[in-house]
């Protein structure tokens, strides 16, 4: 199938799915002709099993770096979200992630960032695992609360204990990201050759690439070249388990992407009396620097933003055309509370 100027269903955010979305259902048939679907009779299973897939930032575009062949095959034996879905704000993967899982906007599902401080109790929440955190109910508690059998795979938020999910041994690894793709793939397709009772109902799997290169090197490196086609072999190494067992035909796989990124090559500077601040070109890593900014912007901690070197101040400046753009300040000179309110930051 030709590649069009379209977000994949795997590699776009979604709001419910965030930037990618591919989706080869095979529980019915459709005739390119007469566009039309009739229901397709299971011949090795006797019930649905959906497999969800996450790339980790596999944003729009990334389709086109490289030959995707397998992602391709999944658009043509079933679909794609053709105008895309658009990721929740902030784009991080613990929000977008459990976005996906309940639902629900972070707001309302309460991972607003991968790490955050409640104001009222003055905690933080650096990825955990206590259930208060974690609001709305995701897909594997909804379905075991259904008496159906769910399985995730390193998916955020899916160690959490929550309802009648208990993260149940053997069903539940514990995140580890030294595990091998192919060890990770091997234990969703093993789930295949178990009793039919004892298959899952529900998978859902997890690939931290290639968010991890994208953040170490940009959108634009090489090596983020190198993990697409990465996760489109992990792909190829599904489906070609699946025909194997010959029920390629009969499981639901959607393949979806939680957020993208951009490089920034902006270059300005600004004079501010005896301080000089000149913005440098900065790859936002979405980690604890750029949680820390936007944690200090937001309850206005002029303390608690970043220091690099006691001479640095990074500061989360927003534009008024609204898009959000991170800039990074050198200074020679500490910034104090009315300095920082002259910048209009």
């Amino acid at each position: 199938m030709a590649k069009s100027n379209h977000v994949l269903s795997l590699k776009l955010s979604l709001t419910i799915l965030s930037l990618l979305i591919v989706a080869a259902t095979t529980n019915g048939l459709h005739t390119p002709s007469s566009k039309t679907w009739r229901p397709w009779p299971f011949k090795k299973l006797n019930k649905p099993v959906v497999l969800m897939i996450s790339s980790d930032g596999f944003r729009f575009g990334y389709q086109f770096k490289t030959d995707t062949p397998n992602i391709d095959l999944l658009i043509s034996e079933g679909t794609e979200a053709k105008l895309g879905l658009i990721p929740v704000f902030p784009t991080m993967t613990f929000p977008n992630h459990y976005a996906i899982a309940t639902g629900l906007y972070p707001a309302y599902h309460g991972i607003i960032m991968n790490k955050f401080t409640d104001p009222i109790s003055g905690e933080v929440f650096n990825k955990g695992l206590d259930p208060k955190w974690w609001l709305g109910e995701p897909l594997w508690v909804t379905a075991t609360n259904q008496g159906r059998k769910a399985l995730t795979y390193f998916w955020p938020g899916s160690e959490v204990a929550k309802d009648s999910w208990t993260c149940p041994k053997g069903l539940c690894p514990h995140f580890n990201l030294s595990v091998p793709f192919e060890e990770r793939v091997d234990t969703i397709l093993n789930q295949f050759d178990l009793p039919e009772e004892d298959i899952p109902d529900l998978m859902m799997l997890y690939f931290n690439e290639p968010d991890g290169a994208g953040h170490s090197y940009g959108p634009d490196d090489p090596r983020v070249t190198k993990a697409v086609a990465t996760i489109d072999k992990m792909i190829g190494r599904i489906i070609q388990g699946l025909k194997k067992r010959e029920i390629f035909d009969e499981v639901h796989v959607i393949l979806l992407g939680d957020h993208g990124m951009y490089m920034e090559t902006m270059a300005y500077g600004l004079s501010l009396g005896p301080v000089q601040a000149v913005m440098v070109n900065f790859v936002a890593r979405g980690g604890t620097e750029f949680n820390t900014i936007v944690q200090a912007v937001l309850v206005e901690k002029k303390h608690a933003l970043v220091s690099h070197e006691k001479t640095t101040r990074m500061i989360l400046k927003k534009l008024s055309n609204g898009n959000r753009v991170i800039n990074v300040f050198h200074c020679d000179l500490p910034l104090d509370e009315q300095l920082l309110r002259t910048m209009k930051i």
